[in-house]
């Protein structure tokens, strides 16, 4: 869990992204962000990898 304090009247954060893949191939994954409080949220978005041979 990462905890990120927001202050008054902030209107955007930026969030580290902490994802890891391996073995070649592709795919499309989903990262969530659930949001706890003032008042719970969820955000979502897609991830992309790519990883071809050498």
């Amino acid at each position: 869990m990462l905890t990120e304090r927001v202050g008054r009247g902030q209107r955007a954060v930026t969030l580290p992204l902490k994802w890891s893949f391996s073995r070649v191939g592709t795919t499309t994954e989903t990262a969530t962000v659930n949001l706890t409080e003032p008042p719970p949220a969820q955000a979502q978005t897609p991830v992309a990898y790519d990883c071809r041979p050498r």
